[in-house]
């Protein structure tokens, strides 16, 4: 049923997007529409991703494991944040907290377009860490992103 209702958002968001000629949102694969309309800030207020890159970042927050992987966001925002929109999937349900407990600028998903995300990049366990290929919509591995950062 999930996988059925992402469907029909992304067919949604691509005949929205075909429909409006004006819309620069039309070049960009349906998974990054998705993403950006969906991109909130740490206030939970919709807000336009300026930045050319999507790190996304799954956590829950009661998860250990998860907690650690966030403690170590920062550099990684220190180093690529300067054109990467790093946003916080928080699958657990205290999502204030982890905005609030981590110095990072964050950037969220969240009500039904959490699970979506998590269905389409088949997240089965976290933390994970999802770079997300803005020309194509596919995930890429460490050697791909680095190939991207060092092509620019």
């Amino acid at each position: 049923m999930r996988r059925y209702i992402t469907c029909l958002l992304l067919a949604a968001q691509s005949l929205w997007a075909e429909s409006n000629s004006t819309d620069t949102n039309n070049t960009k694969p349906p998974i990054v529409n998705f993403i950006d309309m969906n991109m909130m800030d740490s206030r939970f207020q919709y807000m336009d991703r300026k930045k050319d890159h999507i790190a996304l970042v799954f956590v829950q927050d009661w998860c250990q494991a998860s907690r650690h992987f966030l403690a170590n966001v920062a550099p990684f925002d220190d180093l690529w944040g300067d054109d990467t929109a790093i946003i916080l999937v928080n699958a657990g349900n205290n999502h204030q907290w982890v905005v609030n407990r981590y110095d990072v600028d964050w950037r969220v998903i969240d009500g039904p377009a959490r699970q979506d995300l998590i269905d389409w990049f088949k997240v089965k366990q976290v933390p994970k860490l999802v770079l997300v290929d803005t020309k194509t919509g596919t995930s890429m591995n460490r050697e791909q992103w680095k190939q991207i950062q060092n092509d620019e």
